[in-house]
């Protein structure tokens, strides 16, 4: 009884507006609104969205979220380049997006996109990128100024959960054509499990999070009319999943919310 009136308080300090359509939410100071998030959100994290499901099967179910916490992992994630420096160079910084998959695998220092990119985000003009100026950076290019889009990919199969997860940790599979897992859902955490029940989700014990496209193809087919281009464009881009079977590699189906994996660019589809 006290949890069920507990989660009721949270959920009318968090939904609830004044005269002036401000929530107790939207104007507690920082420690308060983290403290509060570890609360409603679905694993202390992300806020799912309202509508139906991305796509559900026998098996699984894709839902899509937004992460309110990644700019904590942006931050983690420069720290970990720049070790006991303050700022990072353009040599680390071209690495790290490299890693975030926001420039390419061949982009060099040379190129005009990546020195406009520095040019911009190097506020102070020091020729170096501090932690401050990465996070904006992040958040301009990956979150477009808001939190961060992301789609739960929940299973009922340890197996199907299993090969989600090495099909793209063992294959090194290139973002630019597989949508690339942020983090894993682990069953064996209380606060997973009980996350999962309250959503109406307990069948679904194994999942992953990733990236969030804007639409899949069953969406474009369906709602867009489409000229020559477009789907020669689509078609490409598609075409480089089977780059992976000629290789040898074996494409994953693209149907512990801990600590993240490096991010990565969202493909056109998931």
């Amino acid at each position: 009884m006290l949890s069920s009136f507990l989660q009721l308080t949270l959920f009318i300090v968090r939904y609830a507006k004044d005269r002036t359509g401000r929530s107790a939410f939207d104007i507690a100071v920082p420690s308060i609104k983290d403290a509060l998030k570890l609360k409603l959100l679905f694993l202390g994290r992300y806020e799912i969205g309202t509508g139906p499901p991305v796509h559900k099967s026998a098996t699984c179910v894709m839902i899509r979220a937004s992460d309110e916490r990644a700019e904590e992992d942006y931050r983690k994630q420069f720290q970990a380049v720049c070790a006991a420096e303050t700022t990072i160079g353009k040599s680390s910084f071209m690495g790290v997006l490299r890693k975030l998959g926001i420039i390419g695998q061949t982009t060099s220092e040379d190129d005009d996109h990546f020195n406009d990119m520095f040019a911009r985000f190097d506020a102070d003009e020091s020729n170096t990128i501090d932690e401050d100026e990465f996070v904006k950076l992040c958040k301009k290019e990956l979150d477009n100024g808001g939190p961060l889009q992301v789609v739960l990919k929940l299973m009922k199969r340890q197996d199907q959960f299993e090969r989600e997860v090495s099909s793209r940790d063992e294959k090194n599979l290139d973002s630019n054509y597989v949508v690339g897992t942020l983090a894993t859902i682990d069953p064996s955490n209380d606060r997973v499990v009980a996350d999962l029940q309250e959503a109406g989700l307990g069948e679904y014990k194994f999942g992953i999070v990733m990236d969030g496209a804007d639409r899949n193809l069953d969406a474009i087919f369906r709602s867009e009319r489409l000229i020559l281009n477009s789907v020669r464009v689509y078609a490409q881009q598609v075409g480089g999943h089977s780059a992976f079977a000629r290789n040898g590699r074996n494409h994953p189906r693209r149907h512990q919310a801990g600590e993240r994996r490096p991010h990565q660019q969202p493909a056109q589809a998931n």
